[in-house]
């Protein structure tokens, strides 16, 4: 028997729970409420769509690929509240700070445990 499913049952039940913890912290009223960040979501579109080439290439997956042209369509659409909606670091609140940190190390970790079992399984 594999490890393979009970690994990715266990990443998405983290992700899971990291998800309604985030959300029960903006249901208290920590957090106000924002806009959309276009310029955020046109770059995470390219980002997505230089990833998807080579899923495109190689596997002839375009399930990333398309999602990037997606958010980059989406961000171009509403390039006018590029200015009116982005958020830098400095602006935020302490605690939005404090939560940014904690979700950019747990994305990190998730991302460096992907590619050692990449590494090591593939």
């Amino acid at each position: 028997m594999t490890l393979t499913p009970w690994i990715i049952i266990s990443i998405a039940v983290l992700l899971l729970l990291f998800a309604l913890v985030f959300i029960f912290l903006i249901n208290r009223k920590k957090f106000p409420r924002r806009e959309p960040d276009y310029y955020v979501w046109f770059w995470i579109g390219i980002v997505w769509i230089i990833i998807g080439i080579p899923l495109v290439i190689s596997e002839n997956n375009f399930g990333i690929f398309a999602i990037g042209i997606l958010f980059t369509i989406l961000g171009l659409v509403h390039k006018k509240e590029w200015k009116k909606n982005h958020i830098k670091y400095k602006d935020l609140t302490p605690l939005e700070k404090k939560i940014k940190f904690w979700v950019m190390l747990i994305l990190g970790i998730f991302i460096l445990a992907f590619v050692s079992w990449f590494l090591i399984f593939v």
